[in-house]
């Protein structure tokens, strides 16, 4: 398996689902502030719930997309006890 460029959303990748990638985008966002202000952790949870449903939850594909895309340390921290989280909570 080849690495892929999660920073670059034109580049077309084999390896992972469209839907994936449109959600990392959008958990990005809510990760600015690392995922410490509660609306933030919610959004973010119900991202990884739509994952978890559609069957794309891998927990090093989300955290290493979000370490690529800046996410600090503490956001990696608690976006990691997010997914860890028994039913995503």
């Amino acid at each position: 398996m080849n690495a892929v460029d999660l920073t670059r959303p034109e580049d077309e990748t084999d390896g992972l689902d469209a839907r994936l990638t449109s959600a990392l985008d959008r958990l990005k966002s809510y990760g600015n502030n690392g995922y410490g202000p509660p609306f933030d952790r919610q959004q973010a949870a119900r991202i990884l719930d739509d994952f978890r449903a559609a069957g794309l939850l891998d927990r090093d594909v989300v955290l290493g997309a979000m370490a690529a895309q800046g996410v600090s340390p503490n956001g990696l921290k608690r976006l990691g006890q997010l997914i860890d989280a028994p039913g995503g909570r």
